[in-house]
């Protein structure tokens, strides 16, 4: 079986229409010129063996302007029956004061505004009581049960105290010791300091 060489000038015809159409309507407009009955497959083989690109992103480019662009679609029946009417809400929308639980950390959250905003309720109801919450600091909860949302089962300490008592290994202490789990946070944050020559004469 003889070997199909190809001109430059088929070449050349190539570089420049695979720029300008598809690699469907180039395959034609190659076989038309060329009294060829090249397939896509081939066609794309040559284009691949000599480096031949279109020079398409697959992305519109900046000032493209689609064809549609200002006429009203047809209507589809099948799309409209899927799509949202005006005020609908989705099947899974939850109102103003729903509660979820968190499956990761056990947190339970709470809905305060459409659309979607949630809030911690241990965290909403321990500013309902004190205001909001200062900087650097969270809430913990004394019996470390999450789903236990009393005032008097919450503390608030700052986040440099809690990472100490993570430290030291005092975060699971019953709620009888959470007192004295952030006393001996302080200690110890005052010793390191002492230490470092950080602490206040």
């Amino acid at each position: 079986m003889g070997v199909r060489i190809y001109t430059e000038e088929m070449i050349d015809f190539l570089k420049v229409q695979y720029r300008k159409t598809d690699i469907d309507e180039t395959v034609k407009l190659f076989n038309s010129k060329f009294g060829m009955s090249k397939t896509r497959i081939q066609v794309k083989g040559l284009l691949s063996r000599n480096k031949i690109l279109s020079g398409r992103t697959g992305h519109f480019e900046s000032g493209f302007e689609p064809y549609n662009k200002g006429k009203k679609m047809a209507r589809n029946e099948n799309s409209a029956r899927t799509q949202f009417k005006k005020g609908q809400k989705p099947h899974n929308h939850k109102p103003v004061g729903s509660v979820r639980i968190c499956k990761k950390d056990g947190y339970v959250s709470i809905k305060t505004k459409e659309p979607r905003q949630w809030r911690l309720l241990h965290v909403l109801l321990w500013e309902n009581h004190n205001g909001p919450m200062p900087p650097g600091h969270q809430i913990r909860f004394r019996d470390n049960d999450r789903s236990n949302i009393r005032i008097d089962n919450l503390m608030l300490i700052s986040k440099k105290q809690s990472a100490v008592i993570n430290k030291l290994g005092l975060s699971g202490v019953g709620a009888e010791f959470k007192d004295t789990a952030v006393l001996m946070a302080e200690i110890a944050t005052s010793s390191r300091k002492i230490k470092t020559g950080k602490a206040n004469v």
